[in-house]
């Protein structure tokens, strides 16, 4: 009984060795898993990198899934990477550094380095999906600053521009009825214009009726005196 009790514990503490090798915990961004040493990322970042936080725009940076030695201290990684003079940069504490292990890797390296490789960039949909935080990280606010900033200088514009049609608008209706105000009046001079010159001729006619009907009046007198 004895012996399957001692048993029991044994495979119990090798279970929860196991366990607790296979599930690291992170304490302040500071990786304490066993035998895989160095500083993890941080999602509070908003993104793969410590707590001296992340460069701007790294959502576009492509992503190194391995560690960095820099400074004395391991960075576990993923990390951002870039190539410049064909050299590889790494984004770890603050800034740009180059990897500055020399000689051999350290045993812990060579069993998990099929697990280490370069991969493309992530885009800011996979961040905003993956459990990083973004209420303190600087870029993002930045960013929603300049989206709502673009956000009312279109809606100024559109209203500027809705202004503009409508003041255009009721310019083209105030001519429109000023020329048909003109066109009325014009109308109207036109009719008196043509009244007054139809009176003007009919003068003439009625005067030369006038002067035939009284000669022909004396004309009748003279013939009944004789």
């Amino acid at each position: 009984m004895k012996t399957q009790i001692k048993a029991l514990t044994i495979a119990a503490a090798l279970a929860g060795a196991a366990l607790f090798a296979s599930a690291p915990a992170e304490a302040g961004g500071v990786s304490i898993s066993i035998g895989v040493p160095g500083i993890a990322f941080s999602y509070g970042s908003g993104g793969y990198c410590d707590d001296w936080g992340c460069p701007s725009g790294y959502w576009d940076y492509p992503v190194y899934y391995g560690p960095v030695f820099y400074a004395g201290q391991w960075y576990r990684g993923p990390v951002y990477y870039r190539r410049i003079h064909g050299d590889y940069w790494y984004w770890i504490h603050g800034g740009w550094h180059r990897d500055q292990w020399h000689g051999r890797r350290p045993a812990w390296w060579h069993r998990n380095r099929h697990e280490y490789h370069y991969g493309p960039a992530l885009g800011r949909d996979y961040y905003r999906g993956h459990g990083f935080r973004h209420d303190n990280d600087r870029h993002w606010r930045q960013e929603r600053r300049e989206y709502h900033r673009d956000f009312r200088e279109e809606h100024r514009d559109h209203r500027q521009e809705f202004r503009q049609e409508r003041h255009d608008h009721n310019r083209v209706i105030r001519h429109d009825r000023r020329e048909d105000r003109r066109d009325v009046r014009d109308n109207r001079h036109d009719d008196r214009q043509d009244r007054r010159h139809d009176r003007r001729d009919n003068r003439p006619d009625n005067h030369h009726d006038r002067h035939n009907g009284h000669n022909d009046n004396n004309h009748h007198d003279d013939h009944n005196h004789h």
